[in-house]
């Protein structure tokens, strides 16, 4: 799993290098400039993860990923800021919320894997996280395995409404 979050090489920063960057990542499953509310918007997203404390002294980027799903890795702004990340300077990654970054456990795993060996911490805007605890990894965990079961749910209630729609003769096709 590592190979393919990460293709590139570990990059060591160099002694004289201080990490001074901070990266906020965003993710909308169905992005909608004219949604009523019912979701986070994107710009909400960057401005609570820019309020955190830890990013205060830091210089922020943001990378984002609209109209794609937490179900797997495969996300253009996703894989930008993973490149990012390995230069050296990075000292920390944001999310509004753990959902955003991924719904899966084992990717969620490995992607915190990846930057504990880079020597980059995690922080969400929205969970009380601090991933250099024993306590702090647990909960993440237990937040991961949530956020799976939602999108799993999720998938089931539209193949629900799918099949009843096709049982009604309200939806033609297979």
């Amino acid at each position: 799993m590592r190979n393919r979050l990460m293709t590139r090489a570990k990059a060591s920063p160099s002694p004289t290098t201080s990490k001074t960057v901070a990266l906020v990542y965003i993710r909308v499953s169905k992005y909608d400039p004219g949604d009523d509310g019912r979701k986070v918007s994107p710009q909400t997203q960057v401005d609570r993860c820019r309020a955190l404390a830890p990013l205060k002294d830091l210089t922020v980027e943001v990378f984002e990923d609209l109209d794609y799903s937490g179900k797997n890795t495969k996300r253009p702004g996703f894989a930008n800021m993973l490149e990012r990340a390995q230069r050296g300077d990075v000292t920390l990654i944001a999310c509004y919320s753990v959902s955003r970054l991924s719904r899966s456990v084992a990717d969620l795993y490995a992607i915190l894997q990846q930057l504990q060996e880079l020597g980059i911490g995690f922080v969400s805007a929205t969970e009380a996280i601090e991933t250099a605890t024993p306590m702090g990894k647990a909960f993440l965990g237990i937040l991961a395995v949530l956020a799976q079961l939602e999108r799993e749910q999720i998938s089931q209630r539209v193949a629900d409404a799918l099949a009843y729609k096709r049982s009604q003769g309200k939806l033609s096709g297979s």
